[in-house]
């Protein structure tokens, strides 16, 4: 169901975001190709509201967990329904954080770079089927997701069942904020070919969790299970074995993760301060009959 019947208001109700994203020609590329896919307004509103784009890092992929988001969003309503594995270059990483990239030190934004270099990520769309009154499933989604704050993250969040609480840097998952967000990314990772795929696939409904349990299966294999973890910085010497490059590119990564000073303000993400402010209030208010004690409030 989707109640809201402005088109401009489903993709952000967040008026910087707004200004910001009519000048961003990854946006507007996107945008186009949505209005070729889907005829009229009532179409565009109703695939943005149920459709949310969520991206496996690196670093999940790296500590063998990630699997656990699966069941976990599919206890909340969500299913995937489009899956592609991607690789994401220094310039993609530096674009799908353009907007919040004025308050992270540069030692955050190169550990980053090197997180995201380090190995494949898994691109998501899922489709959520819960009954929403008042925003749209990525605004759901990425209630679900928790903090990146490890002292905050709670049982139920997502970023704690994807990956071992190590450091705030080693946040695991990537969610598009609002649909104008997930239509940014998804032109920052995919041609127009790929992209009209992404909706033309993801727009069926079809459940593909069987394949994106398979996807995230066969890029894990990559890197040997250990290699993310404390355990590692205590080794002496690595193993011998085709793995010992992979094994010593995350142990320098952790390494250099538990020392790292993410934000200019300090360790806090102060969101306010961003180009483009990010707190929850910029965006739909979720939902009162799916908030949750269990999670982190909004």
């Amino acid at each position: 169901m989707n109640p809201i019947d402005d088109l401009n208001v489903v993709l952000t109700p967040n008026s910087i975001k707004q200004r910001y994203f009519s000048k961003d020609k990854n946006y507007l590329r996107a945008l186009s190709l949505l209005s070729r896919m889907f005829g009229s307004d009532a179409e565009k509103i109703s695939y943005l509201w149920n459709t949310a784009a969520l991206i496996i890092r690196p670093d999940a992929i790296a500590g063998h967990m990630a699997g656990n988001v699966f069941p976990l969003l599919r206890e909340h309503g969500f299913f995937p329904c489009a899956v592609r594995t991607v690789k994401v270059s220094e310039d993609q990483v530096e674009a799908l954080w353009k907007y919040q990239w004025n308050v992270a030190t540069k030692e955050r934004q190169n550990l980053l770079k090197r997180i995201m270099d380090a190995g494949e990520a898994l691109y998501l769309l899922f489709r959520d089927t819960t009954v929403r009154y008042s925003a749209p499933a990525t605004v759901h989604l990425t209630y679900l997701k928790g903090t990146a704050r490890i002292d905050r993250r709670k049982p139920g969040d997502l970023r704690t069942v994807a990956g071992p609480a190590i450091a705030n840097v080693f946040s695991y998952l990537h969610i598009a904020d609002d649909p104008a967000d997930l239509l940014r990314e998804q032109a920052l990772l995919f041609s127009d070919e790929q992209m009209a795929d992404l909706l033309r696939e993801s727009s069926l409904c079809v459940d593909k969790q069987e394949l994106a349990c398979q996807s995230l299966k066969v890029i894990e294999s990559l890197v040997p299970e250990g290699a993310f973890s404390l355990d590692s910085l205590n080794t002496a010497s690595l193993p011998e074995d085709n793995y010992a490059g992979i094994r010593e590119i995350w142990r320098n990564i952790i390494r250099d993760g538990l020392t790292c000073v993410n934000f200019v303000s300090g360790h806090a993400y102060i969101g306010k301060d961003a180009i483009i402010p990010d707190d929850p209030e910029c965006s739909l208010p979720l939902d009162a009959h799916l908030l949750s004690e269990k999670l982190e409030p909004l």
